[in-house]
């Protein structure tokens, strides 16, 4: 249903003031300065923190992270009933913000410190948390409409894009503005948007007629969803990340050759992003610098890589404090060059959560 959602988006479509200010300022956490990150060739040297699992026998990862360098990600709790916990973390040790007993993941946080996630119990449920400025914790929100749905991303407007099942039991890609749903694509058999930006672009996949019911990534703005253009000699594909200044990027893939590759897509033409050793791999988020993160193969490794002015680095080579550790994926990255994922603990063997400062 798209019926008046463009509208309602124009209006709500405003500079905000705070945000606007958070982008323009340097800022300090946990006794390092960050400033914002001067567009370069290489890479900057990266300081770890480690924020570890909550408890003994989890593993943890850091999924999202904003402009204010507050971090939302998830951990699995291995205690017999395989519960997968979402948690905050601002400067301390990480907080617990799921409901109890429900397995959630945790998929976005926007610079109103509002989190978006779905629960894993059954029925996959949508749910939008509000945590307050430096860890004081707000009541978690209501389950967003639809029986069967999942969130994947806020902007800062508080505009929701995911998936849900419409009243036909399709699965299509979906934006809640104030807790209503509206489906981006009526004609989706299956669809999913994954990122919403400020000037409330969304971009996912979806398959449907004129796609020849194969996945394939798109773009949708004011109402008007249009299918982004593959690599040659691909078939599928999916949009994951957009930022402000419409810098696409996601993924295409070749069901006959059987590989994925990572890509992106600017001024409506799509280009092939530069593999680390030549070999798999998946762009996960971009800044509003252009700078991409992912992960990457080196031999039989997985690990975290970022791409500046397309090309590709091992990020595990640039962290000073990063002996012990093998960072395998970065799921995010800031305006101000801040970088959260997941990191192996080879003296422990433990799958933690870290956050990456540029130095």
């Amino acid at each position: 249903m798209l019926i008046d959602i463009t509208n309602v988006l124009r209006h709500i479509m405003r500079p905000c003031d705070k945000c606007k200010c958070a982008l323009r300022l340097s800022y300090v956490v946990v006794g390092i300065l960050v400033s914002s990150t001067a567009l370069a060739t290489t890479p900057p040297d990266y300081y770890m923190r480690v924020l570890g699992t909550m408890g003994e026998g989890s593993s943890a990862c850091a999924t999202a992270i904003n402009d204010r360098g507050h971090v939302a990600g998830a951990s699995y709790i291995d205690d017999g009933n395989s519960i997968l916990r979402a948690f905050y973390w601002y400067g301390g040790a990480p907080i617990d913000i799921g409901p109890v007993n429900l397995r959630i993941d945790v998929t976005g946080i926007n610079n109103r410190c509002e989190v978006v996630s779905f629960t894993r119990s059954g029925t996959d449920r949508a749910r939008l948390s509000s945590v307050g400025t430096y860890g004081m914790l707000q009541p978690l929100g209501a389950w967003l409409p639809r029986m069967e749905a999942r969130a994947y991303d806020i902007n800062d407007h508080g505009i929701i894009v995911g998936e849900s099942d419409d009243e036909e039991y399709r699965t299509c890609p979906t934006l809640w503005w104030r807790s209503v749903p509206y489906n981006l694509d009526d004609t989706s058999s299956y669809g999913t948007a994954f990122a919403i930006n400020n000037k409330s672009e969304v971009v996912g996949d979806t398959r449907n007629r004129d796609t020849g019911w194969e996945e394939r990534a798109f773009h949708w703005s004011d109402g008007v969803l249009n299918l982004l253009p593959l690599l040659p000699a691909y078939s599928t594909s999916s949009a994951v990340d957009i930022n402000d200044a419409g810098l696409t990027i996601g993924w295409c893939w070749n069901g006959v050759l059987g590989n994925t590759r990572p890509c992106y897509w600017a001024n409506g033409q799509v280009f092939e992003l530069i593999r680390y050793n030549g070999n798999e791999g998946r762009a996960n988020a971009v800044n509003e610098d252009g700078l991409i993160v992912g992960y990457g193969m080196d031999g039989d490794y997985q690990i975290a890589v970022i791409w500046v002015d397309d090309v590709v680095y091992n990020m595990n080579k640039y962290i000073v404090n990063g002996a012990g550790y093998r960072v395998y994926s970065a799921y995010d990255i800031n305006n101000h060059g801040v970088v959260v994922g997941g990191a192996y603990n080879e003296a422990q063997e433990t799958w933690e959560a870290v956050v990456l400062y540029p130095m």
